[in-house]
């Protein structure tokens, strides 16, 4: 069979397109015990790892399915042989188990519950932060800052006792206004964040002792139900990292077991990059406020 090596075509969309050419159309979630059996899916995995690795010092990509990009993903089948990848956790979120199939799922209904889908991202690490609002498909506020809090280390034995002290008092100062910071940030998205869907987080060790503060409990809290990981690798919390990460989010790659090539000349959607989010500002600077 020589279709089984044949790259399968695909495009990118965002979710809500999806929603629009497939409402009330039944998607059959590729179960794990089923995906080793179907070659159309170890294909997919295949390309996604290779693209994944294109770039990186790694291990060579395969089609081995307990990869960690499994995780992630969520694969379904239409009754055409369409495949659709979606984030794990939008597919949880906007997809519902058909009750006349056990292995079939719709949209979540009403349809225009899932167009207004409200998603906050926080990312903190190393004195980083970036954080945003993604409405449906659309990037309404940002903030990125950056504050150094890395200790100096004094190799002058006759001061050194007290240039710890200035160093640890340095330190606390700016730990400090790194936390408020923070919280200024969640204060003055309350509303967003009151009436988000989901919230995705990356804070990681101590980094999370700024996003989730005793001020801001009842706003944000480690055991809030709407919290998920992004599931994948984050780099420095940047604007530019939070606008690749929102679109990794909302894609979906869309594959074909037909050998024609999809026509998508009708879609102004198709194959958006990250930096094409709908954005209200400018996207040279990584500092600028939401208002």
């Amino acid at each position: 069979d020589n279709t089984e090596n044949c790259l399968l075509p695909s495009r990118v969309v965002d979710w809500t397109t999806i929603v629009a050419e497939l409402l009330n159309f039944p998607l059959i979630c590729i179960e794990t015990s089923q995906q080793n059996e179907d070659k159309n899916v170890r294909e997919i995995i295949s390309q996604l790892n290779k693209k994944k690795n294109k770039n990186s010092k790694s291990s060579p990509p395969s089609d081995d399915l307990t990869c960690p990009l499994k995780k992630q993903l969520t694969i379904f089948k239409n009754p055409l042989g369409d495949y659709f990848v979606f984030h794990s956790v939008i597919a949880q979120h906007v997809l519902q188990r058909d009750t006349s199939s056990s292995a079939s799922y719709l949209f979540a209904s009403p349809p225009i519950r899932t167009h207004k889908l409200k998603l906050v991202i926080l990312l903190s690490c190393g004195g980083y932060f970036s954080g945003g609002v993604i409405e449906s498909t659309n990037l309404t506020h940002h903030k990125a800052f950056h504050r150094v809090l890395s200790k100096k280390t004094s190799h002058n034995n006759n001061n050194k006792t007290k240039k710890k002290e200035g160093e640890d008092q340095q330190f606390t100062y700016d730990e400090e206004k790194h936390k408020r910071e923070h919280r200024e940030v969640l204060l003055r998205w309350k509303g967003e964040i009151e009436g988000a869907d989901l919230i995705f987080v990356y804070a990681p060790g101590r980094n999370s002792q700024f996003v989730f503060q005793n001020e801001t409990r009842s706003l944000l809290s480690k055991d809030d139900g709407r919290l998920r990981s992004l599931g994948t690798s984050v780099s420095k919390p940047s604007f530019a990292e939070l606008k690749r990460l929102s679109w990794e989010i909302i894609k979906v790659k869309v594959f074909s077991s037909s050998a024609k090539p999809i026509d998508d000349s009708h879609n102004s959607h198709t194959t958006r990059e990250p930096d094409q989010l709908s954005d209200p500002f400018d996207p040279s600077s990584d500092q600028e406020d939401d208002g």
